[in-house]
């Protein structure tokens, strides 16, 4: 009877400490969530009185439209390399998957600016913000490829049970570009320049965790040597799930960029800021 009892207070025991390990998990993962709210917060009370109504809805749907871009891009990519991180397809290792999805990442958005800025930029342009500028549209593939790569290696932060790096990441990518907006407003009510500080910004940050996650994009493989083969055999299963499961964050993105595209092309960018 003692022997029940006991094995039943270890059995309760045990689930207490799986509970509490569970929500200390939970807890740990959201700080950075808590923290881009309150921050969020904060910044639109700051810039919509520091802005003018038609530079923050230019800022608005450059911000909406590299959102949308980066999932277009992407191709669930992302949310492929989170189900297959610990079982990467092929003969391949984690380095190797990590290193692939970064150069393919790197390629796609290269080929897309040089062809686009070259051949196609007044189209774009004009229909993104309603008037023709290279280098904005030069901007939003660099923007865009910037969101990407920092996705792919936050990704790797969470994956690797890194909970410190991934909060600081996780904030440094999505408060930013809001920190950087506020400080530009200070010196300049100039929407261009106000862009384009944001995206050097990311760029360097960007540049920093290459440097800092150098190690985890050696694509060193199963037997120690390193490989810089680009081959994507068996990556059957991989492709399927990222196409998949792309739709779930192109429609919500594909939503507030059309949203915005609407209000903006009926109305202007200034009504478009106060909508905002």
């Amino acid at each position: 009877m003692k022997q029940s009892i006991n094995l039943r207070e270890i059995i309760y025991i045990e689930m207490e400490n799986k509970n509490e390990s569970i929500a200390s998990g939970i807890l740990k993962y959201s700080l950075s969530a808590w923290i881009n709210l309150i921050v969020g917060f904060l910044s639109v009370i700051i810039t919509t009185r520091i802005l003018a109504p038609d530079t923050y809805g230019n800022i608005s749907i450059f911000i909406s439209s590299t959102g949308f871009l980066m999932y277009v891009v992407s191709l669930g990519m992302d949310g492929a390399y989170i189900r297959f991180y610990n079982e990467p397809p092929g003969d391949d290792t984690k380095n190797q998957l990590l290193y692939k999805l970064l150069v393919i990442a790197t390629l796609i958005c290269s080929a897309s600016c040089v062809i686009v800025s070259v051949f196609f930029y007044s189209q774009l342009s004009n229909f993104i913000f309603g008037f023709i500028s290279r280098i904005l549209v030069i901007a939003v593939f660099l923007y865009t490829y910037c969101q990407i790569m920092l996705r792919f290696l936050n990704i790797t932060f969470r994956m690797g049970f890194n909970v410190k790096q991934y909060n600081i990441q996780n904030v440094f990518i999505n408060c930013l570009a809001r920190v950087l907006i506020i400080v530009s407003a200070f010196f300049t009510e100039n929407y261009v320049s106000i862009i384009l500080t944001m995206t050097v910004g990311t760029f360097i940050v960007l540049l920093f965790y290459l440097f800092k996650q150098r190690k985890e994009m050696i694509p060193v493989d199963l037997t120690g040597r390193i490989s810089l083969s680009l081959s994507f055999s068996g990556y059957s299963e991989f492709m399927k799930f990222a196409v998949f499961s792309a739709p779930t964050y192109f429609v919500a993105y594909f939503n507030t960029f059309a949203s915005q595209q609407i209000i903006r092309s009926n109305l202007g960018a200034y009504d478009l800021g106060i909508f905002s």
